[in-house]
């Protein structure tokens, strides 16, 4: 943990963690990365102490450092680190490294991540992001022990190849059938008509005629749950030429992800 207080009794902390082993060099280059992000005014996770909320400002500090500490917050043994088969670049790997450490001093912790394969149904759920630094499994979190150690299968679960684009939050789009109504799904999951157009702005031209389509995959999710219980349906489309996938909500279409 780094810690630095300023002159005016402004006192900011951070915990990192790392998967190596900190050198003196490295551990010298993220204690300035660190400082430079503070004092730049950066509010992005550093964890203020004896300081009342009014008196945060957009700048970060007001003063001048007067003390820094280097805490060590757990050490844990050293039991290797497996590097990858086929060689590589470890020099243009560790510059990489060095880059995205001070990319999270600026910007904080959590804003450079790695993603980690996990069981799920859509291809958003089949990631877990997992901060730059932070301990990463060897295998997936979900495989089965055993010869392979391989995810098992989830049932309604979009069938392979992954898309190469999922987007943050679906775009707005309409799947209609060939009367131009929109495309919807009874509760035992049998559509209304077969989808014939994909209107979506971010598409190219804005969309177009389904060329093939496969589904739907009714999803109920959280069944258990009245609050937090969701059901939709999912299509695999192809419009305008490029292949999507659509979820369906109550009366609300999105694109949810594309293969490009």
């Amino acid at each position: 943990m780094i810690e630095a207080e300023t002159e005016h009794g402004e006192r900011v902390a951070r915990c990192w963690r790392h998967e190596g082993a900190l050198t003196p060099a490295a551990l010298a280059e993220r204690a300035r990365w660190q400082l430079e992000g503070w004092l730049a005014g950066t509010r992005a996770g550093p964890i203020r102490v004896g300081v009342e909320p009014a008196e945060e400002t957009a700048a970060g500090t007001t003063g001048g450092l007067i003390r820094l500490r280097l805490v060590p917050d757990e050490v844990v043994p050293a039991s290797g680190r497996q590097l990858g088969f086929w060689g590589g670049d470890q020099a243009a790997a560790d510059r990489a490294g060095r880059a995205l450490a001070r990319v999270q001093g600026m910007l904080g912790h959590e804003s450079v991540a790695t993603p980690v394969p996990r069981g799920g149904r859509t291809p958003e759920e089949r990631v877990r992001w997992v901060s730059w630094g932070e301990p990463r499994p060897a295998r997936p979190e979900d495989a089965e022990d055993g010869p392979g150690g391989e995810v098992p299968p989830w049932p309604g679960a979009v069938p392979a190849p992954a898309p190469a684009r999922v987007f943050p939050a679906p775009l707005p789009a309409e799947l209609l059938d060939g009367d131009g109504r929109p495309v919807t799904v009874t509760g035992r999951g049998e559509p209304s008509a077969s989808p014939a157009a994909l209107r979506c702005p971010r598409l190219p031209g804005g969309g177009g005629e389904v060329t093939a389509w496969a589904g739907p995959w009714p999803h109920d999710l959280r069944w258990w749950d009245p609050q937090a219980r969701r059901r939709r349906v999912l299509w695999q489309v192809v419009a305008a030429g490029v292949p999507c996938l659509v979820a369906v909500e109550g009366s609300r279409a999105g694109v949810e992800a594309v293969w490009d």
